[in-house]
């Protein structure tokens, strides 16, 4: 699946974070019909949880201290439409530069990379 990596300032981060974390399928104070609305809706209707979705701030990266960066690995029309989504909801939030996109998806990697060899170490030693 493509990996896309996002900008936003620290303001936004926030509100960035609130709806990559949504699922409306877990949230007890909508109604079935207000679900089922914002499902069809062009812009709420785009839900991260569903995606592998990673926020890092700047400065834990190594990079721009107060920015924000968003990993999200998926499907070519759901990163279409998150992109749209985005734009019509933030300020601030874009593609991060090819080099920031580089480096946190390196980032990402090395971390998954270190978190599976810590449990094929504790389970190897079973």
């Amino acid at each position: 699946m493509p990996v896309r990596v996002y900008e936003c300032a620290a303001e936004e981060s926030e509100a960035v974070k609130r709806i990559l974390e949504y699922n409306p399928a877990m949230d007890k104070s909508i109604t079935l019909e207000e679900y089922n609305a914002l499902l069809k809706d062009e812009y709420k209707g785009v839900i991260f949880s569903k995606q592998e979705c990673l926020m890092k701030e700047g400065r834990d990266a190594g990079m721009n201290d107060g920015k924000y960066y968003i990993y999200i690995n998926a499907g070519e029309e759901f990163l279409e439409s998150a992109e749209k989504r985005f734009k019509h909801d933030f300020k601030t939030v874009k593609r991060a530069s090819p080099e920031s996109e580089r480096k946190i998806i390196e980032l990402i990697k090395s971390e998954e990379s270190r978190v599976n060899s810590g449990v094929g170490a504790i389970f190897g030693n079973l």
